[in-house]
């Protein structure tokens, strides 16, 4: 999948909520001019990608793909 590969990290111990992914990669198709799939599609996509290490899951109350993380969101931690 070419937003994840662009736009995310495979780390262990890193955690992403869905939504804050799905709206992530909403933005990158804007970027893109790429036609975005629903959220549900999108789930599905990420969850089917086979990406080593990446499970879906919940913690308190908060849907997550754990094992994956958004440079941004990296980067962003980097600076403190």
């Amino acid at each position: 999948m070419e937003f994840i590969e662009e736009e995310c990290e495979l780390r262990a111990g890193e955690s992403v909520r869905r939504m804050e992914l799905f709206t992530a990669y909403r933005e990158w198709c804007a970027r893109e001019k790429r036609q975005s799939l629903g959220r549900m599609k999108f789930y599905d996509a990420v969850e089917s990608a086979g990406l080593k290490g990446v499970t879906s899951g919940s913690t308190g109350g908060n849907q997550l793909f754990r094992g994956l993380a958004l440079k941004s969101e990296l980067g962003q931690l980097a600076q403190f």
